[in-house]
């Protein structure tokens, strides 16, 4: 029940339906009635508070306003006023009435001559107004010129008699032909049996391209090196020695190889407390389903992929083909999902870099994904390779020009041309699909100029679960400036950054930094053979991740269930429920 407060200790004359009138004061107000104190009856009895309903109500006469309360310790003024009060009952016809001092203008009104009034008509007194007219006088008072009004300070001129064009385009407040940019006018070179596309998107791009190429070229101490499998190439320390122990060594390269062993030794050795005293948890928690999820080593992902070919004819293609298509998906709906990607959207498509590795899984795989964001031309993707290299058709021992991106030591050609091959044919797909090969960072930047939909996403696969980037003997230098370049774009752009499985420049086993540069942050890890690496834990630092935030990302890879049970170290992954109705589950970190 609301009450009103400012009325309190307002003296007041009450005259009720019955005739009879009473005075006192105000204690209490509210819609349904007054609580009065100090009261005087019409027939001069007293009472010390008296209550009276708003239905008994005829008129009600105010005496003496509410007095300001003393601060100090004197007299209360109400109390010494209500003789005055009294005395005053009967002066209704007086017109002046001073009460402490002030007078009320109003205390001579006759109460009937109000009553005798019609009532207010509001309705009436808006059917008076007429808006036409009122406006139609103010425009005629406006003496400002309409130029100088701000709403006409954004409008474009027409060029015809009016200085200004009256209404707005529909596209007025957007890029015109936004998507009538340079992206179809960047043109490739068919691949001529094993080569790369060189994306030339005029003078300046071809220039810089081979500048950036000289330069790499100049750099590379040896281009005739033997090389290992990658799948061999989990482990760096063995190569360091074998390189170092090798007679035919140059003394350049013995120089550089023995530089990197000592600073990875020295960085192993700083950062070797954090893991040995915080023990690794190897479960990660799906927050929706409440089920932990095993983590697993890279051993055990390159176990599970010779078991599902082996045991289960399920080729690497059509792992590397079931995970890109989950991934897309995923990406597609961080790109903004349905509502966005459309052929009605006037705005160009998002912009996508994949850095991908040739020579190792997650490039394959990196290079598949990318032909599934652009085939249904909603993503435009743009690869850039971490070796700008010529691959020369029918030479089974070609060691892919000057790109020696193999891991030292082996003396398997049939593996090179396996590979080499598979570059080649997911390379064609993926640029007869939309997508888009560049040869150097220079040709990048100058494309991104021409473009008018900046970078939204850079997908990381520079390295992956199964090697290390020191591995890549001759592209160090080109792969430096790479990772340089993505965590410039996360520092002055905030570029998103999505890394398979690993970020670039950690090892994948214990998670410690192991080249000279490694990517500051990571935005979201795709698992490409489902599984989350146990070495995540020593990277949440870099793993941009909250407690509400879900960063790392298991995808579906196409691994049947019964591979878990061919061997006891993978038994732990068989009565884990994962993919039921969809092809990635997101977990926190």
């Amino acid at each position: 029940m609301p009450q009103h407060s400012q009325f309190i200790d307002f003296g007041v004359e009450l005259e009720l339906k019955d005739g009879k009138k009473i005075i006192g004061k105000i204690s209490k107000a509210s819609t349904k009635g007054l609580s009065l104190y100090d009261v005087e009856f019409g027939d001069g009895t007293l009472s010390p508070s008296f209550k009276v309903r708003a239905s008994r109500l005829k008129d009600l006469r105010v005496l003496s306003v509410a007095n300001k309360k003393n601060n100090g310790n004197g007299p209360n003024i109400n109390n010494n006023n209500n003789n005055a009060t009294r005395k005053n009952k009967n002066g209704s016809g007086q017109n002046n009435v001073h009460v402490n001092g002030n007078t009320i203008e109003w205390q001579g009104d006759d109460v009937k001559m109000i009553k005798e009034q019609e009532d207010f008509d509001f309705q009436g007194n808006l059917n008076m107004f007429n808006k036409k007219d009122v406006f139609a006088k103010l425009r005629e008072q406006d003496e400002i010129d309409p130029s100088n009004r701000l709403v006409s300070h954004n409008r474009k001129q027409s060029g015809t008699s009016s200085p200004f064009k009256e209404k707005y385009d529909i596209d007025e407040m957007v890029i015109p032909n936004a998507k009538d940019d340079s992206w179809n006018k960047i043109t490739g070179q068919k691949p001529e049996g094993k080569q790369y596309d060189n994306v030339k998107s005029g003078s300046e791009s071809e220039k810089a391209t081979e500048e950036y190429d000289s330069d790499v070229e100049s750099d590379s101490p040896d281009t005739q090196l033997e090389h290992l499998p990658v799948t061999n190439s989990i482990n760096i320390t063995h190569l360091l020695h074998s390189a170092v122990e090798g007679d035919e060594k140059s003394k350049s390269q013995e120089e550089l190889l023995s530089k990197l062993q000592k600073m990875i030794i020295s960085q192993t050795s700083q950062n070797s407390k954090t893991p040995r005293s915080m023990p690794f948890n190897l479960t990660l928690k799906n927050k929706k389903t409440k089920q932990s999820i095993p983590m697993a080593t890279p051993v055990q992902l390159l176990e599970m992929e010779r078991l599902a070919q082996e045991n289960f004819d399920i080729s690497i293609n059509s792992l590397n083909d079931i995970f890109a298509l989950n991934s897309s998906y995923f990406i597609k709906q961080k790109l903004g999902g349905g509502l966005r990607l459309t052929s009605g959207n006037s705005n160009p498509e998002p912009l996508v870099v994949i850095f991908a590795c040739d020579s190792n899984r997650s490039g394959l795989k990196a290079l598949t994904l990318g032909r599934f964001l652009c085939q249904n031309l909603q993503v435009r993707v743009i690869t850039l390779f971490t070796s700008a290299n010529t691959y020369h058709q029918n030479e089974k021992t070609s060691n892919r020009g000057s790109r020696s991106n193999r891991v030292k030591g082996s003396n398997s050609d049939d593996n090179s041309d396996d590979d080499d091959a598979a570059i080649k044919r997911s390379t064609d797909m993926f640029v007869k699909c939309g997508g888009k090969v560049v040869n150097s960072l220079a040709a990048l930047d100058n494309i991104l100029k021409k473009l008018n939909s900046p970078i939204e996403l850079i997908v990381d696969a520079m390295q992956g679960f199964d090697c290390n980037l020191i591995d890549f003997d001759n592209n160090q230098r080109r792969i430096t400036d790479m990772v340089t370049w993505c965590n410039d774009m996360i520092a002055r752009r905030n570029i998103k950054i999505v890394s398979i499985d690993i970020p670039s420049g950690y090892d994948g086993g214990s998670g410690l930094q192991n080249f000279t540069v490694a990517l500051n942050r990571v935005d979201y890890i795709l698992c490409s053979y489902t599984w989350p690496l146990t070495s995540l834990h020593a990277l949440k630092n870099v793993i941009k991740c909250q407690e509400t935030e879900e960063t790392v990302i298991m995808v579906d890879c196409g691994f049947p269930k019964n591979v878990y049970l061919q061997r006891n170290s993978l038994r732990k992954f068989h009565n884990v429920d994962t993919f039921v109705n969809r092809g990635s589950i997101a977990l926190t970190l």
